[in-house]
């Protein structure tokens, strides 16, 4: 305990790094708990003052963490410009694949998705990504695991918010599939809702 104390007061220390004003009195508290019959929380802090203060500091940060876990692991803004182009392909896919699960006219929804793709950030090649995409559409099954290979599940599930009729049941359906399929948290899922529901 005395050694603790010693390290963590450091502006109380004389040359040879003793704390002449705290050491009696952290000996005489320990004497005295060394003495009296303590309760096992107290041994506890008396043996091991160091792993004490450890599990304090890491209990309290994974708890900050927990608070926030929904902030840190998922994103709050879609910003294509901070994704690589391979990433930024995969999301025009998902919006594509998006505007043919309605029953909206292609044309007409798909203009609707290239503004909100250029919204995003994103450029010429992935217009081109996303025509081609409506024209010649891959595997579905494929298109998602890759997405969800590349950790971008949440990132697919706002994209395509963007490009769906959300007035149809076809697209709400679509859109209930992919937070199943990228196994997103409720929570996660209103949160995007609430941000990107057109």
């Amino acid at each position: 305990m005395v050694d603790l104390l010693k390290r963590l007061i450091g502006a109380a220390r004389n040359r040879d790094g003793r704390a002449d004003a705290l050491e009696p009195q952290a000996l005489e508290r320990e004497a005295a708990a060394a003495a009296a019959p303590a309760p096992a929380q107290r041994l506890r802090l008396a043996t091991r003052p160091e792993a004490i203060l450890q599990e304090s500091l890491a209990t309290k940060v994974l708890h900050g963490w927990l608070g926030n876990r929904q902030q840190t692991l998922y994103p709050l803004v879609l910003n294509l410009r901070n994704l690589n182009g391979h990433e930024r392909a995969l999301l025009a896919e998902v919006m594509a694949a998006t505007v043919t699960a309605g029953r909206a006219p292609p044309a007409e929804r798909g203009q609707a998705a290239l503004q909100a793709l250029a919204r995003l950030g994103a450029g010429e090649e992935e217009a081109r990504r996303f025509a081609a995409a409506l024209d010649r559409p891959r595997p579905v099954q494929d298109m998602l695991a890759e997405v969800q290979d590349a950790g971008l599940g949440p990132h697919g599930y706002a994209a395509s918010l963007l490009a769906a009729d959300t007035r149809e049941p076809a697209s709400r359906a679509w859109l209930g599939y992919l937070a199943a399929r990228f196994a997103l948290p409720p929570e996660v899922v209103v949160s995007l809702d609430r941000r990107y529901w057109q």
